[in-house]
């Protein structure tokens, strides 16, 4: 183990991030085309993808094309597994002082 990343559940949020973007994705792009009901909490997991999207796709939009679009994704998933890991660390370390 890290002093400042624990692996496993570093893991288990990249997988929790990356599927929470993917289902974001699919509402958002179900709006987009109209085909689901609507609803507030359709609407609400469909808005979060502007959230999900963020750096990669706000940074870099027009290189996202293609397979570009989901490595991006990926990244993003990678960036906030990797930032609310290291917030767990640090409130792990200052409740236990």
């Amino acid at each position: 183990m890290n002093k400042y990343i624990n692996i496993k559940r570093g893991i288990k949020l990249f997988l929790l991030f990356l599927i929470l973007t993917l289902i974001s994705l699919f509402f958002a792009a179900a709006r987009d085309e109209g085909t689901y009901p609507e609803s507030i909490i359709w609407n609400l997991i469909a808005d979060i993808f502007s959230i999900f999207r963020f750096p990669t796709h706000i940074l870099f939009w027009k290189y996202m094309n293609g397979w570009m679009f989901f490595i991006g994704l990926i990244i993003n998933s990678i960036f906030y597994s990797l930032t609310t890991e290291f917030i767990l660390q640090k409130i792990k370390k200052y409740n236990f002082r």
